[in-house]
């Protein structure tokens, strides 16, 4: 009897754990069971994997390059790209060693000198504030590059005597928040006051790399007035550039567009067998599309806002119709790679336009939902 029992429970026991295996390995095979941010860390990548500012390829250091002040100021101005998932793996060892260039740099420094170089703190303290903390001295906190690397800077009178990557977020713990950030003084990428015109001549190819989907600091509408009318200048450059060039030469110079597609309902230019490549440049985010005809570049300009609502929309309704009940990987065969991915979040995120979006929401890998939504300037 106490055999039986012995063998019984070990048959229970041995076809249990071949149930587990054989469905653990089943789900764990299956991309629809991924996190769409797992999912997306895992099997997805950029072709132009180069970072816009330090131009390193993916995964690589700096090495013993030594970079300037004004790859200090690009950085400080650069907000998180899009889908963070794959930007922060593929060029967080580069920011990191750049934002340890920049600490030490600034050692030394004056407070309208460093100003002038990463713009005006978004989070400070005085001396008299959180005493328990800051010890009587002034503390400029920064976030920097694509990946927000934190920067605590500190300040005995008018110098910095030390500057660290340091967490002062959890530090502070919520006790901190953003100043009111003025109007900006300087664009870090174009180099040019407020309200002053482009110097003539071509601008490096980089820039316009660099211009894509960036996004500023402060207020939209400071950088509007300072640095709208400047900034249509730069785009109205890249288009006389991209005249007559092919698909290769636009992507070397100004990498992956915003959306690739060939036909969309409203849009007069846009004729049936042509490839259609949308581009935003600027914190102003300039509207730029070029049409490709026989892969070769036959108009490139900026399109008005009736355009832009045409396609918006027509997006929006494309990605709400078609993803719900479809899996991240085949939703990412269809519309690209999201705009936004966070991980351990049950959902991504595609922008139809500068300041509209769609969500989609997970549940047992698959799409449960689309929400659209939009962002306030």
């Amino acid at each position: 009897m106490r055999t039986r029992t012995h063998f019984t429970m070990a048959y229970t026991l041995g076809l249990f754990i071949f149930f587990v295996t054989y469905n653990c390995s089943s789900v764990c095979s299956a991309p629809v069971d991924h996190s769409p941010a797992q999912y997306i860390f895992e099997h997805c990548s950029y072709k132009d994997q180069t970072h816009p500012i330090l131009n390193v390829k993916a995964g690589d250091g700096l090495g013993k390059r030594a970079l300037t002040k004004s790859d200090f100021s690009e950085l400080s101005h650069y907000s998180p790209p899009v889908c963070n998932v794959i930007w922060s793996r593929d060029f967080n060892r580069a920011e990191r060693e750049a934002a340890l260039q920049c600490c030490k740099s600034l050692i030394g420094s004056k407070m309208n000198e460093i100003e002038h170089m990463l713009g005006q703190a978004p989070y400070r303290v005085g001396h008299q504030d959180l005493a328990e903390i800051t010890l009587g001295r002034v503390l400029w906190m920064y976030k920097f590059g694509g990946n927000q690397i934190p920067l605590k800077l500190t300040f005995s009178g008018d110098q910095c005597i030390s500057a660290s990557v340091a967490n002062w977020e959890k530090e502070f713990e919520d006790r901190i928040f953003p100043k009111d950030v003025p109007d900006v003084k300087y664009h870090p990428l174009l180099k040019v006051l407020p309200n002053q015109k482009l110097q003539k001549g071509k601008l490096e190819n980089r820039i316009y790399r660099k211009l894509k989907n960036y996004r500023t600091i402060g207020f939209h509408a400071a950088w509007e007035r300072g640095f709208g009318q400047v900034e249509v200048e730069a785009s109205e450059r890249f288009c006389a550039t991209a005249i007559g060039k092919n698909e290769q030469d636009i992507f070397n110079l100004a990498g992956a567009p915003l959306y690739k597609g060939h036909n969309i309902p409203g849009w007069l230019c846009a004729k049936t067998g042509n490839d259609i490549w949308l581009y935003r440049f600027g914190g102003t985010n300039v509207r730029v599309r070029a049409i490709f005809k026989n892969h070769k570049c036959i108009i490139c300009e900026i399109y008005d806002d009736a355009d832009d609502f045409n396609f918006s929309r027509w997006r929006e309704k494309e990605i709400m119709e078609f993803a719900p009940g479809k899996t991240i990987q085949q939703i990412i065969t269809r519309e690209g790679i999201p705009d936004g991915a966070l991980e351990g979040h049950p959902f991504v995120e595609y922008l139809t336009d500068s300041s509209s979006f769609v969500d989609l929401y997970f549940k047992h890998g698959r799409c449960e939902k689309a929400v659209p939504g939009a962002y306030a300037h």
